[in-house]
């Protein structure tokens, strides 16, 4: 899991310090990034305000479908995976 550093800050920001923060603050999500092994969903008890393709949700019965479990939003229709 990815938590940032602290951010270099001063009353006269230093430009190089800023540019070599984000650079070091970026690999470091790459690399977090890179050591998911699992996932762990928030539970949905409600549809989103805006759904849009290629999105994924775990509801509980009766949310988007009959029964609990993982759904993929496509073409408009939360769809059971």
């Amino acid at each position: 899991m990815f938590s940032p550093g602290p951010a270099p800050l001063s009353s006269n920001p230093d430009v190089e310090a800023l540019a070599r923060y984000v650079v070091e603050e970026l690999q470091r999500v790459g690399a977090a990034n890179q050591q998911v092994n699992y996932l762990t969903v928030a539970v949905q008890s409600q549809l989103p305000q805006r759904a849009e393709n290629g999105m994924l949700a775990y509801f509980t019965a009766g949310v988007a479908g009959a029964s609990e479990g993982f759904y993929g939003y496509e073409a408009g229709t939360w769809v059971k995976l």
